[in-house]
């Protein structure tokens, strides 16, 4: 950790560019929360709680499915468990 950086970078400067570029990562997530969705069933994610312990394991899951995908349906149904 940096002392000099700022708590939250994201509010703290105006043309914040987002996470990706301020740490110099490439990231291609799946293009809608359906796709991914379809990914985690693959990972046989069943909870809340798991899904941040192993979404890592596909590069193109976002951390946070939720405020990622504008239209998001919920954990419920992004777990397939809406049936």
């Amino acid at each position: 950790l940096d002392p000099k950086l700022p708590y939250e970078v994201e509010t703290y400067y105006e043309d914040f560019p987002g996470f990706l570029i301020f740490f110099d990562k490439e990231f291609n997530p799946y293009p809608t929360w359906q796709e991914a969705s379809r990914a985690v069933r693959k990972l046989k994610i069943k909870s809340i709680k798991e899904y941040p312990k192993k979404y890592k394991k596909d590069s193109r899951l976002p951390c946070n499915p939720d405020t990622f995908y504008r239209d998001y349906p919920g954990f419920k149904k992004f777990l397939g468990k809406d049936k």
